[in-house]
């Protein structure tokens, strides 16, 4: 009899240890109820299927199409030439110097030159008439004759060095005598020999396109020079301001002038041909611009093990979304994901696609190439849902 309830005594210690021991790893923290019972988060993950995994998101913007493999610009024929053109400075009415024991009437008048760098030379014309004794002129107070002049037409050279924009000419006689020095001076005129730039620079200007200049990997100029190699000068070619030559051009021969996408702008182009001296024309100028293959959008996206698992045992799928657009534009483009080839081709502004076969664990990739010329794409997503 003592036997059985002291069995019974046991029992019931044993129970309630089991129930103590329950209730206590029940009110354990959570990280110490797992170390106790083995439990590991690394090899068990659980997922809520409402819950979308993102894995790409990106805002791609205008793809553009390049069909051509080179465009050409072909430009107007440029004729250079140098042209020096007599220009009239100043014109005056006749007018007498005399010079005397005790008097003295010179005369001085002023002239102004627009550009005196322009200038080659000048002239001072005029005629003698009744004349007596030594005379002296002087243009900005240097002195370009002295001495005593001829009956009728006289021409003085003046030294394109003395001009100025504002110039003073100074007539006066010089020296005595028993009878006074006198001048008398009528068609009086300075001219000067003016280069004329209008002929010895040429600018030529002609447009490339947003595409043209995206996909621009490098070009050329090229002309025909119509000269003769002994009269030709030094031609200055530049591009945007760039010296791409300064030569003399090889004459009644094709010039070629290699270039690189850097030379070119977007939009309007200048290219300036200069020759100060000499003369030639230039026919069949072309710029030719090489284009790169049209290169279309790519981007990458990594599925790590947990969410593959998730694809792979919760019926999980990985959607891609693209978003066009919405201008009722025809898009069509190549699809590309992980080297599996497809296409678009619809008006709508949402394009959707299960790609889940497509998929695969760790880096995977998605590329669209535009079949349009202009292909506007707001997003591209991609998604586990």
């Amino acid at each position: 009899m003592v036997m059985v309830n002291k069995k019974a005594q046991a029992s019931t210690l044993i129970f309630l240890i089991m129930v103590l021991l329950i209730f206590y790893i029940l009110f354990l923290p959570a990280s110490e109820r797992e170390k106790l019972l083995g439990e590991n988060d690394s090899t068990t993950s659980v997922f809520v299927a409402s819950e979308p995994v993102v894995l790409l998101s990106d805002d791609v913007g205008t793809l553009t199409q390049v069909k051509e493999k080179d465009i050409e610009h072909t430009l107007t024929p440029v004729i250079l030439e140098e042209r020096v053109s007599a220009e009239v400075f100043a014109e005056l009415p006749p007018f007498t110097v005399r010079k005397g024991w005790f008097f003295a009437s010179p005369k001085e008048f002023v002239f102004s030159v627009e550009n005196p760098a322009l200038v080659e030379g000048g002239l001072l014309s005029f005629q003698v008439g009744q004349h007596r004794g030594l005379l002296s002129i002087k243009v900005n107070n240097v002195e370009v004759f002295d001495g005593e002049l001829n009956d009728g037409p006289n021409v003085i050279k003046i030294k394109k060095e003395l001009l100025q924009k504002m110039n003073v000419v100074e007539f006066a006689g010089r020296g005595f005598g028993l009878l006074a020095r006198q001048y008398f001076f009528n068609d009086v005129k300075v001219v000067g020999d003016v280069k004329d730039l209008s002929r010895e620079s040429v600018v030529e200007s002609f447009i490339v396109s947003p595409e043209e200049k995206n996909a621009l990997a490098s070009g050329y100029l090229s002309f025909y020079a119509v000269c003769n190699r002994e009269l030709a000068g030094t031609l200055a070619t530049t591009l945007n301001g760039r010296l791409l030559a300064s030569v003399v051009p090889n004459c009644n021969s094709v010039n070629r002038f290699e270039l690189v996408g850097d030379d070119f702008v977007e939009g309007k182009n200048l290219l300036n041909f200069n020759m100060p001296s000499g003369k030639a024309r230039l026919d069949s100028v072309v710029v030719k611009t090489k284009l790169k293959p049209t290169k279309g959008y790519v981007n990458y996206f990594n599925v790590n093990s947990s969410v593959f698992s998730r694809v792979l045992n919760n019926n999980d799928r990985v959607m891609l979304r693209v978003y066009f657009v919405d201008d009722d534009a025809q898009k069509t483009a190549d699809l590309n994901i992980n080297g599996i080839l497809g296409s678009v081709d619809q008006r709508n502004a949402l394009y959707e696609k299960d790609i889940t076969s497509k998929t695969r664990e760790g880096n995977n990739y998605v590329a669209l190439t535009p079949k349009v010329a202009e292909l506007n794409v707001v997003k591209l997503e991609v998604k586990v849902e």
